[in-house]
């Protein structure tokens, strides 16, 4: 296996170590708009870590060229809808929820 096959497998076991840990951690918060924004990061990173694996593994081709697109297009939209997830659930009146101090 070349040095880019290696690089490619430490990449997406990255990014599946990074998506699993970024789970584990959204649990720690309650409110609604901080998870999905963190929800967003976690998926993009994590995506763009397995993706960015699979074109040093796959070296120069086609099929690289997909994923290439696939990554800008991921890029581009995953802000973009929570955005307007977030913004729908603002606009429907989907407050905060209030932390009890008490507990």
């Amino acid at each position: 296996m070349s040095i880019y096959g290696t690089l490619g497998n430490i990449l997406m076991v990255f990014g599946i170590v990074l998506i699993a840990i970024g789970i584990i951690g959204l649990h720690k918060y309650h409110d609604f708009y901080i998870r999905a924004t963190i929800a967003s990061l976690i998926d993009t990173a994590g995506f763009i870590s397995v993706a960015m694996g699979l074109l040093l593994h796959h070296k120069v081709s086609f099929f690289t060229l997909k994923i290439g697109i696939i990554i800008m297009l991921m890029l581009l939209l995953n802000p973009l809808a929570t955005h307007i997830i977030v913004r729908s659930a603002y606009l429907s009146g989907h407050g905060e929820k209030k932390e009890d101090k008490n507990a």
